[in-house]
């Protein structure tokens, strides 16, 4: 009986939704779509979304943008007040909260309607957005993070470039040997690499599962995060900073790390495939990238994917559906590949040169995608934004000296205990 209540679910909302797209196409109709960007980005895609305005006479697509530090914000008080965009941009560490709240599409009935193949795109970032049997969101991108270094320093300093199987051991060689007191006075003034305790993504995750730690356990629901793995891995890059002086104290503002590697002052950092663009700016160096080095155990780094989704309150949840499926079609991942602010979704398009263009900086672009079949993704739970703060704050003290990592670990180990229980709790008694 339960399978035939879902089949005729499915049916009635496939139904419903063809009605709605063929009401829309006699009239006149509007979609609101929001997301952030660079305004090189959403220049193309206004361009694209005119052709998809051509092909649905009567349709007018409104492109509401937000900066990254306004959009949620900005969400959120148009959730609340009942009237948010028809399609959003958003990425999986909000998706428990947003199906808490009701406030998605589950897309699974019109992927199977249409037919859409969802094997054409990286699985990566179609599991971030699996969940309860649906799909909350179609992946519009699918990145990585690698090690980025200066390709100039390297060969100035005579320090061996970074190869596929590069160690620990190496990177802290090639560090060592960056690191250097240019003018003679007592200070550093070119540093190996920086180290920050404010991103799992980007700064951290990839370290410790290098060295057989993970955060979470029993799907989830039980912090790992006391563990000696997970000391080991945390100790090496705080040990950058005190034991080995190879990284600098800065705090953790993520302006800084791009701005000190963007002045030519640092060798290497890890960056996401996402600030492409940024560093294409470079002019003064050239640059290169490398895959995160192997560590004691294994040799991965962290994936990720946004998705574009349907409000839930959607009055033309029919053109919704049209809108998201053309924003992951391969014109719009082309633009995307070419704009150089994220890895297409759409496996074919990450691997054709709109995304691997040899004209362009780095010569080693393809390691972000080499990476992905065996990349990470972040433990996406109930609750994740309130465990990760919880987690840097403990580990913002390891870094700034005032604890080890060990003891840091330890206190933060209960503290995430209880927020994920009562996440937990929250989500299973839905």
């Amino acid at each position: 009986m339960e399978t035939l209540g879902r089949l005729a679910f499915v049916a009635l909302t496939v139904l419903a939704l063809a009605l709605a797209l063929m009401q829309s196409s006699s009239g006149e109709a509007s979609l609101r779509y929001m997301r952030w960007g660079t305004p090189g980005e959403l220049a193309a895609q206004r361009e694209l979304l005119r052709e998809f305005e051509a092909a649905h006479p009567g349709v007018r697509v409104r492109v509401e943008v937000a900066s990254w530090a306004e959009y949620w914000t900005k969400l959120y008080g148009s959730l609340a007040a009942n009237d948010a965009p028809d399609v959003f941009l958003m990425g999986g560490d909000r998706l428990h909260e947003f199906l808490l709240d009701g406030v998605l599409t589950d897309l699974a009935p019109l992927v199977a309607s249409s037919e859409l193949d969802l094997g054409l795109y990286y699985e990566n970032p179609v599991q971030i957005f699996q969940r309860e049997g649906g799909l909350w969101g179609l992946p519009r991108d699918c990145n990585t993070v690698a090690v980025i270094y200066n390709r100039t320093m390297f060969e100035r300093e005579g320090v061996p470039l970074p190869a596929g199987d590069w160690t620990w051991d190496g990177f802290l060689a090639a560090a060592q040997r960056l690191t250097r007191d240019i003018d003679g006075d007592g200070r550093t003034d070119q540093w190996g690499y920086l180290t920050f305790y404010n991103s799992q993504e980007t700064r951290f995750a990839a370290w410790a599962w290098n060295a057989g730690a993970e955060f979470l356990g029993a799907g989830g629901r039980l912090a790992t995060v006391n563990t000696p793995e997970m000391v080991r891995g945390l100790s090496f890059l705080t040990d950058l900073i005190s034991v080995h002086r190879v990284a600098p104290d800065m705090g953790g503002d993520a302006q800084l790390d791009a701005q000190l590697f963007l002045s030519g002052r640092l060798a290497m950092i890890t960056e996401g495939s996402w600030r492409l663009r940024e560093f294409r700016t470079i002019s003064q160096f050239e640059w290169d990238v490398a895959p995160m080095p192997r560590g004691p155990v294994r040799q991965v780094t962290s994936v990720n994917g946004l998705a574009n989704v349907i409000w839930s309150g959607s009055d033309n949840p029919a053109l919704a559906w049209e809108l998201v499926r053309f924003l992951s079609s391969e014109p719009c991942q082309v633009a995307l590949a070419r704009g150089g602010t994220s890895i297409p979704a759409l496996r074919s398009v990450a691997e054709s040169e709109a995304f691997l263009d040899p004209s362009r900086p780095p010569a080693n672009v393809r390691v972000f995608i080499d990476a992905i079949p065996t990349a990470h993704a972040l433990d996406y739970t109930p609750g994740f934004h309130a465990w990760d703060v919880a987690l840097q704050a403990a580990l913002e003290r390891a870094w700034r000296g005032q604890t080890s990592v060990a003891d840091a670990l330890a206190a933060a180990q209960p503290a995430i205990q209880r927020i994920l229980d009562e996440a937990w709790a929250e989500w299973d008694a839905r």
